[in-house]
């Protein structure tokens, strides 16, 4: 669409593209100052159809953000990309607009396929301070201090570190594609490796690596399903693990098998019944 657009430039002074979707608005914004006719975006309709004059909201961003905001609309959640649970776009932005060091960051994403170390510190110090905290940098300890100070529910927390890296991963990814929005033939990786992966013939997001919890913790899991706990609304399925007699569901099918135990660990919970 862009590539189209600058092309229809070396014609025309002025250039309106109809689309209601807030990833044309973010690439218009951004690659306004690539293309040389004036870069309308028209959206809404009947009595809610209006033009926005993109150059005028970079001039208002200003340069730095103005090439930022690509970086920011991929981390902070877009059609390809998740966004952080409870945090809206407009506390991000907020945060974007008064805060220099988090545009910055922002800024660098997509500028290569690969996320370098400083880019990686860069964005857990914008998801700490997303999170409401200047001085912690580190999002595995302000997991810890939300949730000791806060008791907070874990959708409510920041993601931990292996979590956050494949985000970044993904982030990168995509701000790198638009940010290549005007060649016609952009050199681009595949997805594996950059925070997607390949399970059978199927891409997948790679979530993380790391086991959600320790595995003490992940075993004393239980659920309370009202329903037959065959979906990931089960907290014991969610996390790959079966139901069990501490778990208060109904009409349970992720229950353990017989067969499942070996003779071994049969013998073992006798001779336990036995000690006792």
């Amino acid at each position: 669409m862009f590539l189209h657009a600058s092309n229809a430039s070396k014609d025309h002074d002025a250039i309106i593209i109809r689309s209601p979707d807030t990833d044309v608005a973010v690439l218009g914004i951004t690659l306004n100052h690539a293309i040389p006719a004036k870069l309308y975006l028209d959206i809404g309709s009947k009595n809610q159809r209006r033009l926005l004059n993109l150059g005028e909201i970079a001039s208002s961003l200003g340069e730095m953000r103005a090439g930022a905001l690509l970086g920011f609309h991929a981390f902070t959640g877009c059609d390809a990309v998740s966004s952080f649970y409870g945090k809206g776009k407009s506390k991000g932005f907020a945060l974007f607009q008064t805060d220099d060091d988090s545009a910055c960051a922002m800024s660098q994403l997509g500028s290569t396929q690969n996320v370098s170390d400083s880019l990686m510190d860069a964005c857990e110090k914008f998801v700490c301070k997303l999170y409401g905290s200047n001085v912690i940098t580190s999002v595995n300890t302000l997991r810890f201090e939300l949730f000791t100070r806060t008791r907070a529910k874990s959708r409510m927390l920041p993601p931990n570190k292996d979590s956050l890296t494949f985000h970044v991963k993904r982030a990168n990814y995509q701000a790198f594609i638009w940010k290549r929005a005007l060649e016609a033939k952009p050199k681009i990786d595949d997805p594996p490796g950059h925070g997607w992966k390949i399970t059978g013939e199927m891409l997948e997001i790679e979530w993380m690596r790391l086991p959600p919890a320790p595995d003490a913790i992940l075993e004393l899991m239980s659920c309370n399903c009202k329903r037959d706990c065959s979906n990931n609304s089960c907290q014991c399925r969610k996390n790959n693990l079966h139901c069990t007699d501490a778990c208060g569901c109904d009409k349970c099918v992720n229950q353990m098998e017989e067969s499942d135990f070996s003779d071994d660990g049969g013998q073992e919970s006798d001779e336990e019944e036995e000690a006792l």
